[in-house]
């Protein structure tokens, strides 16, 4: 049996479509759970009336958590030997569920990986992965190497259009994040990737993605989270230690990791006063999942190569000391600065504002 997960927020406009993809679905051995995440709208409604008409749907209704919470809740109560995903504003292909079973050739399967056809107002693009069994290590360095739209890095950014096995999801405590409102299934699916060893592919497309405008795609949270800051270097971090790289694609891929992670912080200190949490929190929060975060600051020769090859004005030797000593509250107070100077020409500052504060810095670490 396949359990499919289906997180809802304020859908009604596209939730029947939705639904109707996975009841009318060829394969039948089906478990269907809705977890209605707080909802404002009708999809509530539309959900238990759902469940009503079939008795494969069961309905969980909660207060608003977020996507990742959802997912989690449908996970707890999920009894198939698969689970997979679907976003309550697309839809899986008629055939899709029976393809990606035909898919598992034997009981050691641990992953299956389908296409999807993306769809915007004005194009349809579709994205496959190309071969028919990759091993968790191929994944890794497929998404850290390739930067084609469309190409394996594309597919296995997204936990849509897969089957996983409930058994290692259990086994291994396996979650998604809930301090991340996009890009939280990216994670799962690293944690997921480093507990298997192969992947199956149908080598067809077998899910809807569509391609709304932002204004129209609802997470269900009004706050500003640090996904787009550090969310990428986490999933790098993660993938670097599962693809095995010889030394030199290591260093250079957490060279390149490293140096977008302290330009992603200085950006996040803009967003200080709307972050949900303190930056000290998302600062503690990278040391612990990102575990590459005092390694490349350590490594005198990449340092360098950033400070030889990048004019941004941010002292990375400093900030490398810093991180390799563990001084987070000094490091924040350094990056406060830099983003502040990086206003100057606005007037969003005054100057001696700065050079207070960069002396207050220097005394600390004695430069």
């Amino acid at each position: 049996m396949i359990s499919i997960i289906i997180p809802i927020y304020n859908t009604d406009k596209y939730l029947y479509r939705c639904i109707e993809s996975v009841i009318h679905q060829t394969y039948k051995d089906l478990e269907i759970i809705l977890v209605d995440d707080g909802s404002t709208d009708e999809s509530g409604t539309i959900c238990d009336r759902a469940a009503n008409e079939d008795n494969r749907i069961r309905v969980i209704h909660q207060m608003n958590a977020g996507e990742a919470a959802a997912r989690n809740v449908g996970l707890s109560v999920a009894t198939g030997e698969w689970v997979c995903f679907l976003d309550s504003d697309d839809e899986y292909l008629p055939s899709a569920m029976e393809e990606m079973v035909k898919a598992v050739e034997s009981g050691e399967d641990e992953l299956v990986i389908g296409g999807y056809y993306e769809v915007s107002e004005n194009n349809t693009h579709i994205a496959l992965a190309h071969d028919k069994k990759y091993s968790e290590k191929s994944i890794a360095r497929a998404v850290l190497n390739e930067r084609g739209a469309y190409s394996d890095p594309y597919i296995f950014s997204t936990v849509n259009a897969k089957l996983f096995k409930r058994s290692i999801i259990q086994k291994n405590s396996i979650k998604f994040n809930e301090k991340f409102v996009v890009g939280n299934d990216s994670l799962f699916f690293c944690d997921y990737l480093k507990c298997i060893k192969e992947a199956t592919n149908t080598l067809s497309a077998i899910y809807i993605y569509y391609k709304y405008n932002s204004n129209e795609r609802v997470q269900g949270t009004g706050y500003i989270y640090p996904d787009i800051f550090i969310l990428e270097r986490i999933v790098a971090s993660k993938l670097i230690n599962i693809a095995e790289m010889e030394k030199k694609d290591r260093d250079n891929a957490l060279t390149r990791e490293y140096m977008n992670l302290i330009r992603g912080f200085t950006e996040l200190i803009s967003y200080e006063d709307s972050l949900l949490f303190d930056i000290q929190d998302y600062v503690s929060f990278c040391r612990m999942e990102i575990a590459l975060f005092t390694e490349i600051a350590q490594i005198e020769d990449s340092v360098g190569i950033i400070v030889d090859k990048y004019k941004w004005g941010i002292p990375f030797e400093i900030i490398s000391s810093l991180v390799s000593n563990k001084q987070d509250e000094i490091l924040i107070e350094l990056l406060r600065i830099i983003n502040r100077k990086s206003k100057e020409k606005k007037g969003q500052h005054s100057k001696r504002d700065d050079q207070c504060n960069t002396s207050r810095v220097r005394r600390i670490i004695k430069l």
